[in-house]
C-alpha cells in the first residue's frame, strides 16, 4: 500500500493558514509518515517469516540442539542434587550413630554414679540402724512430749 505525500502548500493553497491549522496539518502529516513507516516494517517482518526451508530446518536444528543442551544441564543437575541428598543422608546417619554412642556413654556414667550413691546410702542407712538407733527410749524421753494441756 502507498502513501501519497502531498504538499501541504497545495493543500491550503493561496490563503495564509492560521498557526495553529499550520501545526495540526503538520501534526497529522507527521502521523500518517510514521504509520506508513509502521506498515514498511510490519511487511518486513512479515517477510522476514517467510525463509528458505533451508533456513528453517538451520533453525530448527538450532532449536533441537539447545534443547538437548538445556535437557543435559538439567539431567546433571539432578545428578548432582541426588549426590548431595545421598551426602547428607550418610552425613546424618553418621551423627545420628555418633548421638546414640554419647547417650549410651553418658547413661552407663549415669548408672556407675547412681550405684555409687545407692552404696553409701545404704550404707549410712547400716550405719544409723545398728549405731545409732540401738538403745531403747527411756521413760523420762517421753515424758518430755505433752506436758500442758489445752
Amino acid at each position: 500500500m502507498r502513501y501519497w505525500t502531498i504538499p501541504l502548500s497545495s493543500i491550503l493553497g493561496n490563503c495564509a493558514p492560521s498557526p495553529q491549522a499550520a501545526e495540526m496539518a503538520e501534526q497529522r502529516l507527521a502521523w500518517a509518515q510514521k504509520q506508513s513507516m509502521v506498515h514498511a516494517e510490519m511487511q518486513a517482518g512479515l517477510t522476514g517469516l517467510l525463509e528458505p526451508p533451508q533456513t528453517l530446518h538451520q533453525a530448527q536444528v538450532t532449536q533441537h540442539q539447545e534443547r538437548q543442551r538445556q535437557e543435559e544441564e538439567e539431567q546433571w543437575w539432578e545428578a548432582e542434587w541426588a549426590a548431595q541428598r545421598q551426602a547428607a543422608a550418610r552425613e546424618g546417619l553418621a551423627l545420628e550413630e555418633l548421638e546414640s554412642r554419647i547417650r549410651r556413654g553418658l547413661r552407663r556414667a549415669l548408672d556407675c554414679f547412681n550405684r555409687q550413691l545407692a552404696e553409701e546410702q545404704r550404707a549410712q542407712q547400716q550405719h544409723l540402724n545398728r549405731d545409732i538407733y540401738t538403745s531403747m527410749p527411756i521413760v523420762q524421753y517421753h515424758l518430755q512430749f505433752s506436758t500442758s494441756s489445752r
